[in-house]
């Protein structure tokens, strides 16, 4: 403050969620780090190639053990510096190096959440969970990114695992396991072809974008 005038603090430009112990299952990964659910456009870890579904679990030789972690040490990093990040991708870790840019507003990353949906046709997804064909309006209300493509979520029983997991009417879901969805048949293919206790989606609603992790019933 004194040297510049300001307060100057890192800005990454993710949204991050933390590594729960169901996640780890889906992903194949231990219980730590930071899980990226989004990264925004023209931003430093986008001009990096960060990926949503990617786990930093260092940031610039200090270890990140879950997302407070992250956002202390992003906060804390001189903008424009150039800083080495550790990712888990599918599995492998690899290493990005990213220059920061300047925190924008106030956080690093954010935290969010859902409403209600609209569309026909409707086709089991998960047990207690009917999803149907992608709508303009659905699009719309959750800000889907142009060349995304998904299902939208009409029916979730409140007793299934799925709506324990968070998952509610009107969320759009665009991944099952890291495979894309683009309509209710491929939802439902990859749901039940997916191996293992525990399916990850990836949801979007009012709130941004998010992983989640299923228990299969």
């Amino acid at each position: 403050l004194m040297s510049d005038g300001e307060v100057r603090r890192g800005f990454l430009g993710v949204t991050i969620g933390d590594v729960t112990p169901d996640l780890a299952q889906g992903f194949g990964v231990e219980p730590k780090g930071a899980l990226v659910n989004d990264v925004n456009p023209d931003t430093p870890a986008a001009n990096a190639g960060i990926q949503p579904g990617d786990i930093i679990v260092n940031f610039d030789g200090k270890e990140v053990v879950d997302v407070a972690a992250l956002r202390f040490v992003v906060a804390n990093t001189d903008p424009g510096k150039e800083v080495a990040v550790d990712i888990i991708r599918k599995g492998k870790t690899e290493t990005v190096n990213v220059q920061l840019g300047k925190l924008p507003g106030s956080e690093v990353a954010s935290t969010r959440r859902s409403s209600g949906p609209t569309p026909s046709a409707k086709t089991e997804f998960l047990p207690g969970v009917e999803v149907a064909s992608l709508t303009e309006d659905a699009r719309n209300r959750v800000n889907l990114p142009r060349g995304m493509n998904g299902v939208v979520v009409t029916s979730v029983n409140p007793s299934s695992n799925a709506a324990s997991a968070g998952l509610r009417n009107g969320d759009v879901v665009v991944g099952v396991n890291r495979q894309e969805v683009s309509s209710p048949a491929d939802a439902a293919n990859a749901s039940k072809n997916a191996a293992g206790r525990v399916i990850v989606l990836r949801v979007f609603n009012q709130s941004g974008s998010r992983f989640m992790a299923v228990e299969r019933d």
